[in-house]
């Protein structure tokens, strides 16, 4: 019988307004353990879990998928000169 390599194929994560929302709000409290220009992969994991009841389809968000979604937010965020972290909730200007 022939092996299928379809079958390990991974559901892609599709991110509402509410997650996104909840991961850069969670971000914005965990700031001060940065280390650099991001942040260490347990906050990712932290975040994780915190948005995990937010999920509407798509893949249930892990800590890859969270420092993806960062990294994405980041060059966003820099391309139009923006701050990614801010003092406030609004996460885009």
């Amino acid at each position: 019988m022939a092996h299928n390599d379809n079958a390990s194929t991974k559901e892609n994560a599709y991110w509402n307004d509410a997650e996104v929302n909840a991961f850069l709000d969670y971000l914005i409290t965990q700031r001060s353990k940065m280390g650099g220009t991001s942040f260490k992969d347990p906050i990712f994991a932290d975040a994780a879990e915190k948005i995990k009841d937010l999920r509407t389809s798509g893949a249930v968000k892990t800590m890859g998928h969270c420092k993806s979604k960062f990294g994405n937010v980041c060059y966003l965020q820099t391309s139009h000169h923006d701050h990614y972290i801010t003092d406030s909730s609004e996460h885009f200007s």
